[in-house]
Order: C-alpha cells, then structure tokens, then sequence
C-alpha cells in the first residue's frame, strides 16, 4: 500500500514539475521598451518588500500583476517568473497607509504565498499569451478612450524578459469593454487569475 502511494506521489510531482517546464518562455515576447515608467506608488511598495526593480530588465521572465482598490488598504500583488528552468507564482497581500498630501503609501502589514494554476501552469501561461498580457497598451494611450471614472480599482501590469521592460495600466476596466478590445481582454486577465490563483480582482 505505502508502496502504491509513493509511485503515485511521485508521478503527480514529475508531472506538475513538467508542466511547469514544457511552457515555451518565448509566448512572452516585448518588440519595444516603452518609455512609460511605473507610479511612483508602486515603486514605494517594491521598496518596501525588498523586491527588485524590473525596469532594467530581468535575467529571464517576470510579470507582475498590481492591485489597487480605490478607498481601501488592501493591496494585492501576483509575481510569476521563469527562471532556471522553472515557473513560480507568488501572491503578496498588503495592508497600507496611504497619505494623500505627501503621496505616499507605507505598507504596515504584509505576507505573501506561493500559488500555482489550479489547471496547470501550460494552460494558464497559454491563456495570459493568447490575451496579450505582455503586449497591452496603456489605457491612456488607447486612441477615442476617455477616462471620467474618479475611484474605483487601478491594475497595473509590470513585464521584463531580458534587458527589455514595459509597463501598463488599466482603471476600471469593465467600464470599457464594450467598445475596447484592450479593456476587455485586460478583464479577461483578472478573471482568469481569478479561477486560476484564487485573487480577486
């Protein structure tokens, strides 16, 4: 019995672990560096976890996923990275103090989790390429797109693969889906990691 238990523990492993490697890093792929630089906000809080700045790129893939709801101290953060052959995710939970006169937000409780696609990492990866996570317009960059909306939740979407980075943002973006391809499928990213890692958007 023990015996039977072992050979079907170790199956599951050698299966999630090829999983996790038979991705092809190259669905992910930036033809420019956008000149577009992360919020100043962001950049406090990648201090404050002791997180590296991407923004001079990274030995092989990072894409990080921002969570900012409007008028509350909850903050979430999605890291996924390839690197020694290996895809890994991690889910940072943030409780911040967010001064509105000096502009800053001091972080004063934090943890985080590693997390894994609940339908494995080929499908989830394939799903985020096929929705152009890594080639997103910024929403204030998209042509006719008039932003009136004064709260409501901001995500911002962080990529370095090598020496390049680029870096987007989308406020409310269900407000815009009907009429903007690019909002919509910047909905479709949320929910699918949503269903997939459990965060909500």
């Amino acid at each position: 019995m023990k015996r039977t238990i072992l050979i079907l523990f170790t199956s599951v492993l050698l299966i999630s672990c090829k999983d996790r490697r038979q991705v092809d890093p190259n669905i992910f792929y930036i033809n420019n560096i956008d000149s577009t630089k992360v919020d100043h906000l962001i950049t406090q809080k990648i201090q404050q976890l002791n997180l590296e700045t991407l923004d001079k790129g990274f030995d092989s893939i990072q894409i990080r996923v921002w969570y900012d709801p409007s008028l509350l101290k909850k903050r979430d953060l999605l890291v996924l990275k390839y690197a020694n052959g290996d895809w890994v995710g991690l889910h940072y939970y943030m409780t911040v103090d967010w001064d509105p006169f000096n502009s800053t937000e001091t972080i004063t409780d934090k943890t985080f989790q590693n997390v894994k696609p609940k339908n494995g990492w080929t499908n989830f990866l394939t799903k985020l390429s096929l929705l152009k996570i890594h080639s997103l317009p910024n929403m204030a960059d998209i042509p006719g797109l008039e932003d009136s909306w004064d709260d409501g939740n901001i995500y911002t979407v962080e990529i370095a693969i090598g020496k390049k980075y680029r870096t987007y943002s989308y406020h409310v973006p269900q407000e815009f889906k009907e009429k903007y391809w690019q909002a919509g499928n910047m909905l479709e990213i949320l929910d699918l990691i949503s269903v997939e890692l459990d965060i909500p958007k």
